[in-house]
C-alpha cells in the first residue's frame, strides 16, 4: 500500500486530470512505486508522461527512471532498448550524451566491451567531460594490466593435489587438497598391500573422485580469481565515474540536484 504522501499524487490527477501539474504528479507517483520496488507500476506510469508530454523535462525524467526500474528488474536488454531509443534523434544532444553515457555502463555490466566503448566514443565532446568518457577509455585500454591466473596452469599444477589452488592464493584450501588425497592414496595403497581388495578399490575410487574435484577446483578457483579481479577493477571505475550517486529531482521553477556519498 501506499503512504498518504505517495498517494497524493494520484488524487490530484483524478480531481485536476488537465492541470500543467499533471505530468509532475504522475512522475512523483511512479517514483513512490519506484522506491516501494513495484517496478512494473512505476514504468506503466512513467511511459504515460513520456508518451502524453513528449520531450519535456518531466518526460524525460520519466524516460530515464523507467531504464533504472529495468535495471533493477533485472530486464537489462528492455533497458538497452529504451536507452538505444533515446541516443537518437529527435532528441537533443545532451538527453542522447546521457544516454549513452548509460548505455556504456550498462554494457560494461554486462562485460560487452566492444559495445560499452562504442557508446561511450559516440558521446559528444562536451558530454565526454560531462560523464568522464576519456578517463573510462582510458581505464578500459588499461584492462589488460588486471592481474590473472591462468585455468590451463592451474590444472597442470593440480597434477599435484592442492596444486591449483596454491598457484591461486588459496592456501587453506590447497593444504587440505593435499591432505585428503594424500590420505585418501596411501590408504588404498595399503589395503591392496595387505590384499584387501575391495577396501583398496573402494578406497581407490573415492580418491580419484576427489583427485578429479581436485583439479577441477584449480581450474575453477582460476577463473574465479579472473572473475574477481575484473568486478574490482568495475567497481572501481563505477565508485570514480558512474553517476549512480546523482540524483536530478524536477520541481517547479527549476531543479533539485541532491547527491549521496558513503563513509
Amino acid at each position: 500500500t501506499l503512504s498518504l504522501h505517495d498517494a497524493l499524487p494520484i488524487c490530484f490527477v483524478f480531481f485536476f486530470p488537465k492541470d500543467h501539474r499533471v505530468p509532475e504528479a504522475l512522475f512523483y507517483a511512479g517514483t513512490a512505486r519506484f522506491r516501494q520496488r513495484r517496478y512494473s507500476d512505476a514504468i506503466t506510469l512513467f511511459q504515460v508522461v513520456e508518451e502524453k508530454y513528449g520531450t519535456s523535462d518531466f518526460a524525460m525524467e520519466s524516460a530515464f527512471m523507467a531504464v533504472r526500474c529495468l535495471v533493477a528488474a533485472d530486464d537489462t536488454e528492455s533497458a538497452i532498448e529504451l536507452l538505444s531509443r533515446l541516443s537518437s534523434p529527435p532528441f537533443d544532444h545532451e538527453i542522447r550524451d546521457r544516454a549513452l553515457a548509460r548505455l556504456g555502463w550498462l554494457y560494461l555490466q554486462k562485460r560487452d566491451m566492444h559495445a560499452a566503448r562504442k557508446s561511450f566514443s559516440a558521446v559528444s565532446d562536451k558530454g565526454k567531460e560531462t560523464y568522464h568518457v576519456r578517463e573510462i577509455l582510458g581505464e578500459l585500454d588499461g584492462m589488460k594490466t588486471i592481474p590473472r591466473k591462468s585455468p590451463f596452469l592451474a590444472g597442470l599444477f593440480s597434477v599435484i593435489p592442492g596444486g591449483g589452488y596454491l598457484y591461486c592464493g588459496r592456501f587453506r584450501d590447497a593444504g587440505m587438497a593435499f591432505f585428503l588425497n594424500s590420505i585418501l592414496a596411501a590408504a588404498a595403497y595399503e589395503s591392496f598391500d595387505k590384499r584387501i581388495y575391495a577396501l583398496g578399490g573402494m578406497l581407490g575410487a573415492v580418491g580419484i573422485g576427489f583427485y578429479g574435484g581436485s583439479i577441477y577446483g584449480g581450474i575453477s578457483s582460476a577463473r574465479k580469481y579472473n572473475a574477481g579481479a575484473e568486478e574490482r577493477f568495475f567497481n572501481g571505475m563505477k565508485q570514480r565515474y558512474a553517476p549512480s550517486g546523482l540524483a536530478l529531482g524536477l520541481h517547479r521553477g527549476g531543479f533539485l540536484v541532491s547527491f549521496s556519498m558513503k563513509f
